[in-house]
């Protein structure tokens, strides 16, 4: 643009100031700018497409994280693939205990219990005959009394090793100018070896203190080996080797009934009783019956299937916005996606899942089965709870394969690895075939072509039904292994979101990649387009800077012949 300043024949242009229209009178500043607009307008239009781009960028950057935010909340929601087996992130597989006491105590004052994910469903009775406890003992007599902590104690020297029973010992050493205190300490440093800590106490006010000796596991007898000087009787531990002097707490095992069954452990935790199942004796039930119940956590799986419910509908809303047309035929404001194929088609895809039947136990399955339907405006609703709550507790493991994809495969020795499949049901028998350990060879129905092989695993290739489905075999000889995998709403949906917003290979991820290069080059090209503006307008201000100058001389030669014509005249 050209500035001029008022009242003045000065104006700018880029980092020129110079006189304008002095001679011919013309506004020749205009001249100039109009010469450069005309030049630049190029770089204008390409400004606009870059601006158009950034939104566009932006807007598919929003898209991508409600993608992926809905692919997270269906996480514990899905079946998860590894070397091994399936993860146990699942929602599924978590449970909840219910307690009751026969005598109408607190059960918890009894007994803690922990769950491990897919512990059996199932009910326990369970009695506390007797916790477990840990060995105490206190010196005692005039070698086990101490005038002072800190003070030489004056107990001559001993040697001696101190452990539990059937564990691992410490050496612990003193003489005359031992005192309490730094005893103690000895024996307290190296707790984690013996499994014995070492306390000071007092039971006169200061008057005099003692050893406190307690074992850190139950049911284990403190042990102790006398190395010189009988360490333990100097200090007033034991009174004659294996006699203590003062035994506070003798240790003693806990024993439990289980389902009517004797159980007798120096611990007062039982792990693994059943599978997935751990409990910790606290009081004596005194003939008491604990019944556990041990269910599915349904809130659990209702709360995972809620926040997928609200993911989903951040998404769809976001959708809408981008589709509205007003009734006047304007799009609406913030509709940065109208017309965006990328957001049609992701809509679509997500959309195209909720009309499954998902194969279950009991048959298909589709989430308004459940009681999650779409409204008017195609959102999710869990519009009937009964039916929800009614599928989780009577048929929970049906409610699972309809959200989870599941399989069954006659061959132990074959695994799925990974399954980003979006096909609904596969059924199909895969023969593999194997020489001298390697895999050479996997065809279905004879065709060889749908798998790749590499090492263990089978790849299925891109194009065909199998892409998506990794499996590995661990087998040595040639096998027909039959496969059917049904896919849940779950995985298929999560599949469908990757693919759009992963980081790396998601579609948005791409797109907007290839709209942000785009928009380098087109920086560049207005750039170029600017800068041959800045020619353009140096030229013409040169330009029409000469033609001022011809004019003005123009004007001073008809000045000089007007003077002389008149100084004729007046001489005459």
């Amino acid at each position: 643009m050209v500035s001029t300043s008022t009242g003045s024949s000065l104006a700018t242009a880029g980092n020129r100031t110079f006189v304008f229209g002095a001679a011919s009178g013309l506004n020749t500043a205009q001249l100039i700018d109009a010469a450069y607009q005309q030049a630049v307008r190029g770089a204008d239009r390409l400004e606009v497409r870059i601006d158009q781009n950034n939104t566009t960028i932006n807007a598919y950057e929003e898209l991508s994280g409600l993608t992926q935010s809905l692919r997270n909340s269906l996480t514990s929601l899905r079946a998860s693939y590894g070397t091994q087996t399936t993860t146990t992130t699942s929602v599924f597989e978590q449970r909840t205990a219910t307690i009751d006491s026969s005598d109408g105590t607190d059960p918890l004052s009894y007994i803690d219990i922990t769950l491990n994910p897919n512990a059996d469903t199932s009910s326990y009775d369970i009695e506390v005959i007797n916790v477990a406890k840990a060995a105490r003992v206190l010196s005692s007599g005039a070698n086990g009394s101490f005038a002072d902590k800190t003070s030489a104690a004056n107990k001559g020297a001993g040697s001696f090793e101190i452990g539990l029973e059937g564990g691992a010992v410490a050496t612990i050493n003193f003489d005359n100018n031992s005192s309490l205190q730094s005893i103690v300490t000895q024996i307290n440093n190296q707790t984690v070896t013996s499994g014995v800590k070492a306390e000071i106490v007092s039971l006169d006010g200061g008057a005099s203190y003692q050893f406190f000796l307690t074992a850190q596991e139950t049911g284990k007898a403190i042990t102790y080996n006398d190395l010189g000087g009988d360490g333990f009787t100097a200090l007033g531990i034991t009174t004659s080797p294996g006699v203590y002097a003062q035994e506070i707490q003798a240790p003693e095992d806990a024993t439990v009934t289980f389902e009517g069954i004797t159980i007798t452990q120096d611990s007062n935790t039982f792990s693994n009783v059943v599978d997935g199942f751990d409990f910790t004796a606290k009081n004596k039930t005194n003939g008491a019956i604990l019944t556990v119940g041990v269910e599915n956590d349904y809130s659990l799986v209702k709360g995972a299937i809620e926040g997928f419910v609200e993911s989903f509908n951040s998404l769809r809303d976001f959708v809408r916005l981008n589709q509205q047309v007003g009734a006047d035929g304007t799009i609406a404001e913030g509709a940065d996606l109208f017309g965006d194929s990328i957001l049609r088609d992701l809509s679509k895809d997500i959309q195209a899942v909720l009309k499954n039947n998902f194969t279950t136990d009991i048959g298909g399955l589709n989430l308004a089965s459940l009681g999650i339907t779409l409204d008017s405006n195609n959102r999710l609703e869990i519009s009937d709870p009964s039916k929800l709550d009614a599928a989780l507790i009577n048929n929970p493991e049906s409610v699972r394969q309809a959200f989870e994809s599941h399989a069954t495969i006659d061959n132990a020795q074959l695994r799925i690895l990974s399954n980003k499949t979006t096909q609904l049901n596969y059924d199909f028998a895969l023969d593999i075939t194997v020489s001298g350990s390697v895999i050479t060879g996997a065809s279905v129905g004879g065709d060889n072509s749908l798998f790749d092989i590499s090492g263990r695993n089978l790849v299925g290739k891109a194009g065909t039904a199998y892409e998506g489905l990794t499996l590995t075999y661990v087998g040595t000889a040639s096998s027909t292994v039959n496969i059917q995998l049904n896919n849940g709403y779950a995985n298929l949906t999560s599949v469908i979101a990757d693919r759009y917003s992963n980081s790396v290979t998601g579609t948005l991820t791409k797109e907007s990649l290839r709209l942000a290069d785009a928009n380098v080059g087109l920086e560049q090209d207005a750039a170029e387009i600017v800068a041959r503006a800045e020619t353009v307008r140096e030229r013409e201000i040169d330009r029409i800077a000469q033609l001022e100058a011809q004019i003005q001389t123009a004007k001073s030669v008809i000045a000089q012949i007007k003077a002389i014509l008149n100084a004729n005249n007046n001489d005459d």
